[in-house]
C-alpha cells in the first residue's frame, strides 16, 4: 500500500501487512472521508500495530464502522 510506504519512509513506521480480509474490506468501504479518512485510518494501524508488536492487520484490528 502505498500510504504505508510513505509513513514508512518520511516518519519511520514499521510497514505492517494487512490480512487479505482486512483489504478486501478497506476496498469495499465506502470512504465517505475520501482519501485523506483513508490514509489516516493506515497512519493509526501501523502506530497501533508497532506499539503492540504486531506483525499483521487483520480484521479484528479495524474499527467497527
Amino acid at each position: 500500500m502505498h500510504h504505508m510506504a510513505y509513513l514508512e519512509h518520511t516518519i519511520g513506521l514499521k510497514k505492517v501487512p494487512l490480512s487479505e480480509e482486512a483489504m478486501e474490506m478497506l476496498q469495499t468501504y465506502r470512504w465517505p472521508g475520501n482519501v485523506r479518512q483513508l490514509n489516516n485510518l493506515i497512519e493509526r494501524l501501523m502506530i497501533e500495530a508497532g506499539e503492540h508488536n504486531r506483525d499483521l492487520i487483520d480484521v479484528a484490528h479495524l474499527p467497527g464502522e
